[in-house]
């Protein structure tokens, strides 16, 4: 009667459990051939039951494994898939996807895939050693029967040794036959790692630093690139050319000249006066290479001192009127700008005022419109000029093409993935930030623009210090014409709180707002729109014949179906 119902309950279970698999793993053969460059090339033949409807398998391999506390990068090469395949990088793994998404499989099918993996042969002081993790763990099915076999002609194999069973476990549950090894019964968490020793008067040819190296080293300066030639480009063609002499801030028309030094260190010039007829908006994107809302801000204030506009504060606005005077001594980006605040206050006047008086907040409809006009002005007239060697902005938009050209290429090489993995990805990024740094100093400036520039550097200076203007504070005019200036060069709080300590009111063209400058260029910044410009291996190193164990060696991971 028991007899009975066991065979009942086998009947009833047993077909439970093989349905409950998608797919087994019926055989899994691997043929290791220890190449004379201690490379080994390996071919594994995956035998696979599908019980649904399946595309494929996929298998995966560590490639990455932490030796004596350092991460060793091995290479691995798939040199043949006897079915469709993909190859992809997942953390420390190499991905081998194989199948056609359109097609679908049921019952038998038998998988090969030969890949080689580099300097895979250890050097020990008695022999040299091949340990391999053959199956791996992660399967998510049952792996029936295992067997690798051991081949090469440059060695003799003088002792080996396999494991088979749990990770970490040093189960010897394997078969030997010669120089193959078998295992069966790898469920779950179950691998088989063989290992082998050569004796030391092989014929094997250990490769050089370099050839166990190059691979690295090449991935290092591909991830170097942008810096590289962003660096190189600007060396070349990015360093300001400066005047040969005694009397460099005069503009010459035939003059020597040559490029700056790299780190060289210049006189700093003492300027605290206007420079060489240069508006503020000039002088701003002089010094910075770039327009931006200080130097909008900075131009408008000096319309306003040259009675082109009229500003005045009213509770939290500011009120702008366009007074009479003829624009005809402007510069075109003056005009520009004159234009669209003038296009303003008749796009939008306020209630109960003149049709040519409008608010700083109704302003914005229109006017921001208008900025890209402005800075376009502005860059050409640097350029006609020649105190850029070409405009900035069409300049500094095509080294950043370049670069980025250069970046992609290099994720092009090596994957985003793999450059993610370890240090490239790192030396990609820092590599990324030094070449905007060098492309943000990338227009050139002339021989003159360069002087200009020197002068601009030492009015900030100088700006900023204030304590010369002690001596020349009975220069109201003057303070008048710098108070722009200060504005585009970012110093103005310095100068506003120097003028105080002077008893200087603020200039009259600023409406008795000067004490708080700030407020009024935040507000026109908040107003107007801005310029715009996996897995891993378990192997520690050792040998396997030293408290060897299944899962230790190269090689191992896993797999399963898709």
């Amino acid at each position: 009667m028991k007899k009975l119902a066991l065979v009942i309950w086998l009947a009833l279970v047993l077909p439970t459990k093989v349905g409950a698999q998608e797919y087994e793993v019926t055989s899994f053969s691997s043929r290791i051939e220890i190449l004379r460059n201690t490379d080994l090339r390996i071919t594994e033949t995956i035998e696979a039951n599908f019980n649904i409807p399946k595309h494929g398998i996929f298998r995966y391999i560590p490639s990455k494994y932490k030796v004596e506390g350092k991460t060793w990068d091995t290479h691995l090469r798939v040199e043949r898939v006897n079915e469709r395949y993909t190859l992809t990088h997942e953390g420390n793994n190499v991905v081998i996807k194989i199948g056609d998404p359109n097609v679908t499989s049921t019952g038998p099918k038998t998988y090969e895939i030969t890949y080689v993996v580099e300097n895979m042969v250890l050097d020990f002081s008695n022999h040299d050693e091949v340990y391999w993790n053959v199956t791996g763990a992660d399967w998510d099915t049952t792996i029936d029967k295992a067997s690798v076999q051991v081949v090469t002609p440059w060695a003799k194999i003088i002792k080996s040794d396999c494991f088979a069973g749990v990770s970490g476990t040093s189960d010897r549950s394997c078969r030997t036959v010669g120089d193959s090894w078998t295992a069966g019964g790898l469920g779950e968490g179950k691998e088989m790692t063989i290992v082998v020793g050569l004796d030391k008067e092989n014929l094997l040819e250990w490769p050089g630093w370099w050839d166990r190296n190059w691979r690295e080293i090449g991935k290092y300066l591909l991830s170097l690139a942008p810096a590289l030639i962003m660096g190189s480009i600007w060396y070349v063609r990015g360093r300001d050319l400066k005047y040969i002499g005694s009397n460099v801030y005069v503009k010459q028309e035939a003059a020597i000249v040559r490029k700056t030094g790299v780190g060289e260190r210049e006189h700093l010039p003492l300027v605290y006066s206007p420079i060489a007829g240069l508006t503020p908006a000039e002088v701003g994107t002089i010094i910075d290479q770039r327009v931006d809302l200080a130097d909008v801000t900075a131009e408008i204030l000096e319309l306003a001192r040259l009675g082109y506009v009229k500003i005045k504060k009213v509770d939290k606005d500011y009120l702008f009127e366009r007074t009479d005077k003829n624009d005809e001594a402007l510069k075109d980006f003056q005009k520009s700008l004159l234009t669209n605040i003038t296009d303003s206050v008749r796009f939008a006047p306020d209630v109960g005022s003149t049709s040519r008086q409008t608010s700083l907040a109704k302003m914005k409809q229109k006017f921001s419109k208008s900025l890209d006009e402005f800075k376009d002005k502005l860059y050409e007239h640097l350029a006609s000029a020649r105190i850029f060697d070409g405009r900035p902005d069409n300049i500094r938009r095509i080294v950043v093409g370049i670069g980025a050209f250069a970046g992609w290429m290099t994720i092009g090489i090596f994957g985003a993935v793999v450059l993610a993995q370890g240090p490239w990805g790192v030396v990609l990024l820092v590599s990324s930030a030094i070449a905007g740094v060098f492309a943000y100093q990338l227009p050139r400036r002339t021989a003159w623009g360069h002087s200009l520039y020197r002068q601009t550097v030492g009015l900030k200076y100088f700006l900023g210090k204030g304590k010369w203007r002690y001596e020349v504070a009975e220069k109201y005019l003057f303070l008048e014409e710098v108070f722009p200036l200060a504005v585009s060069l970012g110093v103005v709080s310095k100068l506003v709180s120097d003028m105080k300590g002077l008893g200087l009111a603020a200039p009259e063209y600023v409406g008795g707002f000067g004490g708080n400058i700030g407020s009024f260029h935040s507000q026109i910044s908040s107003t107007l729109p801005s310029v715009k410009s996996g897995g891993s291996g378990g192997w520690s190193g050792g040998s396997g014949f030293s408290g060897g164990s299944s899962g230790g060696g190269g090689g191992g991971g896993g797999g399963g179906s898709w």
